[in-house]
């Protein structure tokens, strides 16, 4: 799930095109092509551009033997930004498959949504999402993955494409599930890569904790120098943090450190800032690995030095791979229009703004009764504490009300009926962002009902 943030559409409706003009891909392979164009979507305040890349098959004496559409995660990321991975993933196929690209309603090359400040801060807050908010108005919920679902369907029909089998990464396999319940007939096939279910999850995502406490000790297990401790520092990987987390919050330290780009800078040690580096720094090894170490030096040495930075390095919310910022590679607006459009919130997002915090403070308290660790060893203050895009939790307190045509936390309608279609999911041992136990949800969506 990560960070992403303009305007008003309307009826999700294309107008007639031709099919794209063929431009020829360069460094393809021989006779390989891409056509690459935008569709217009008539709306009542203006057209939408929806970009796309197809890629055909490069075996043109036959007839394709399938499409294959991809999707990235985020939200916020276009698909076509990730061209060169997608068609290395796919190329034992490329021979027979056509291969679709799409870059989802506001992102890439489909108008990507551009709100200052929170394009350039990583971290945001939510007087920043207020005013991104606002100057969306009345349009802020029409970004949500219901509607770019629609697109897809309308680009297919406008390419005259049948049934498709479609990818899915992070976001893309949420996007993935909501297609198939909004087009289950345009599906071939699905693969969910790195998913959690588009229906039924809670807003607390309490799978989290659990993949996060057991990447770390499982890191720990395949390191000779951290399975085999003695003393007082032997335990779990997460015992030692535990101890680091306890120590901190008894006694936060503050000292300067070198960033990842080299540059010192003044950092603060807490329980707020170990929690943001166990959740949302731990996509990478070098957390799993390195922090258990930190532990290891503050607490048997009294040394600082390896913490500060760790946290110097990793201390604040990613703002994405692209060098530039432009929202074209990654949109902060559209991540936080899907995000509160599409999932759920510990507060009703149909209240308003001025209400939702006082929501979100007595569903805290009935959390804290109900599942005290659901975040252990962090506490939910702590865990709340995060930058908003990791946290998510208080992200969309100032979004505006949606339109009861777009209800908020319904990517799909009630009771929708999946298709009978081969799924197949693929869920990282070692990933806490989209845990493996999230992955087992969504299959049973797609069994035949009654049998």
């Amino acid at each position: 799930m990560s960070l992403a943030w303009r305007r008003r559409l309307g009826l999700t409706r294309f107008a007639p095109l031709a099919l794209p003009t063929v431009v020829p891909l360069a460094g393809g392979p021989p006779h390989t092509k891409v056509r690459m164009r935008d569709l217009e979507m008539r709306s009542g305040s203006g057209p939408l551009q929806i970009g796309f890349e197809f890629y055909p098959h490069w075996n043109s004496s036959q007839a394709a033997t399938g499409t294959i559409v991809a999707v990235e995660g985020g939200p916020g990321y276009p698909s076509t930004g990730s061209r060169a991975g997608y068609l290395t993933l796919f190329a034992p196929l490329l021979e027979s498959y056509d291969v679709l690209l799409v870059d989802n309603r506001g992102t890439g090359k489909s108008q990507a949504l551009d709100c200052e400040p929170p394009q350039n801060d990583g971290n945001g807050n939510l007087n920043d999402i207020a005013l991104c908010g606002a100057s969306l108005g009345s349009t802020s919920d029409l970004y949500g993955t219901g509607l770019a679902a629609d697109d897809l369907a309308a680009v297919l029909d406008s390419l005259a494409i049948g049934t498709i089998n479609l990818y899915g990464d992070s976001y893309g396999s949420y996007f993935a599930q909501a297609f198939a319940g909004r087009h289950g007939d345009r599906l071939r096939a699905l693969i969910l890569d790195s998913t959690w279910p588009v229906v039924g999850e809670s807003p607390w995502y309490p799978e989290a904790a659990g993949a996060m406490r057991q990447a770390f000790d499982t890191t720990c297990q395949q390191n000779a120098d951290c399975r085999d401790l003695a003393g007082n520092l032997a335990g779990t990987s997460m015992d030692r943090i535990a101890a680091l987390l306890a120590a901190l919050e008894a006694h936060p330290i503050a000292g300067s450190a070198p960033d990842g780009n080299g540059h010192y800078i003044t950092v603060h040690a807490d329980g707020e800032s170990l929690s943001y580096e166990a959740y949302s720094n731990a996509s990478e090894s070098v957390v799993y690995r390195e922090l258990d170490a930190a532990a290891r030096a503050y607490l048997g040495q009294g040394d600082r030095a390896p913490l500060l930075r760790l946290l110097a390095e990793n201390g604040r919310a990613s703002l994405s791979n692209c060098e530039d910022g432009a929202p074209s590679c990654y949109s902060a607006a559209l991540f936080t229009a899907v995000s509160c459009t599409d999932y759920p919130q510990i507060y009703d997002m149909t209240s308003p703004p001025a209400l939702r915090p006082s929501e979100a403070l007595q569903s805290i308290q009935q959390e804290k009764l109900a599942e005290p660790g659901v975040y252990a060893p962090f506490t939910i203050s702590e865990y709340r504490l995060m930058p908003l895009p990791s946290s998510v939790l208080d992200l969309c307190l100032p979004w505006p009300v949606p339109s009861t045509a777009h209800p908020p936390g319904q990517p799909v309608p009630p009771g929708t009926v999946f298709p009978n279609i081969p799924v197949l999911v693929v869920s990282g041992g070692l990933d806490s962002l989209t845990p493996a136990l999230q992955g087992t949800k969504p299959p049973p969506f797609f069994r035949t009902r009654g049998k």
